[in-house]
């Protein structure tokens, strides 16, 4: 069929067939799935770290929030910990920043391997990460991160300028099982870090006490610290 095209004057300036309309709308159809795509690639990057393919600082607040409301709801714990790369500054001054990039890459893969299934790793920033561990006691927590620091040593990937001469972690834990925002847990976790870091680093410390036997150290590593005040 051919379908006549007038001016708005009525002035006759051609004619479109039925073929011309299917092409026009398949085209519309393709340009719109394109953008559908494209919108969703999008979404993606701005909850993504493009370098190590965890979920970026963004998703982790969103995730955190969460999990905070509904552990409040239900009177439950969570946990929260912080995971620093030891001398990466050093690293990367040393090797090069395209070395330090698949330092982080490699970290950050074996920490992902190395989280139990209900826990979320993401990258904080920087040679930091964080660890959401939801409906989580201490002693769980202690041992899903404690497995990450074994893992991160075995992995042995060379620091000549590391003390220990391997790439190692910190690891700052903190455990929410009192009315608290989650901010103020993050805030708990990053001075356990540093507590890890001012000791010695290669190690973990936690914001709670603990009776857990030595048998949690690590062969080889330097002394865990499970020390800390618990939360009243």
């Amino acid at each position: 069929r051919h379908l006549p095209v007038v001016r708005e004057n009525g002035e006759f300036c051609g004619v479109v067939t039925l073929t011309d309309l299917i092409k026009a709308l398949s085209t519309m159809h393709s340009r719109n799935v394109g953008l559908r795509d494209e919108n969703s690639k999008l979404r993606v990057l701005a909850i993504e770290d493009p370098l190590t393919g965890l979920p970026n600082r963004r998703a982790m607040e969103v995730d955190i929030a969460h999990t905070s409301a509904v552990a409040a709801r239900e009177d439950r714990a969570y946990a929260l910990a912080l995971l620093d790369i030891d001398c990466f500054k050093k690293y990367n001054d040393n090797y090069g920043h395209p070395a330090g990039d698949i330092v982080l890459r490699q970290v950050a893969d074996t920490l992902d391997k190395s989280r139990r299934s209900a826990d979320k790793l993401y990258r904080y920033g920087g040679e930091e990460f964080l660890l959401l561990m939801p409906f989580t006691n201490e002693e769980g927590s202690l041992i899903a991160t404690s497995r990450m620091l074994e893992n991160i040593r075995a992995k042995a990937i060379p620091h000549a300028y590391s003390p220990c001469g391997i790439v190692t972690v910190s690891i700052g834990l903190a455990i929410s099982n009192h009315p608290a925002s989650w901010e103020e847990l993050l805030e708990t976790a990053d001075s356990a870090l540093y507590r890890a870091k001012e000791s010695g680093r290669n190690r973990l410390h936690a914001n709670f006490d603990t009776e857990l036997n030595s048998d949690m150290s690590l062969p080889g590593a330097k002394v865990l610290e499970f020390t800390g005040t618990r939360p009243n």
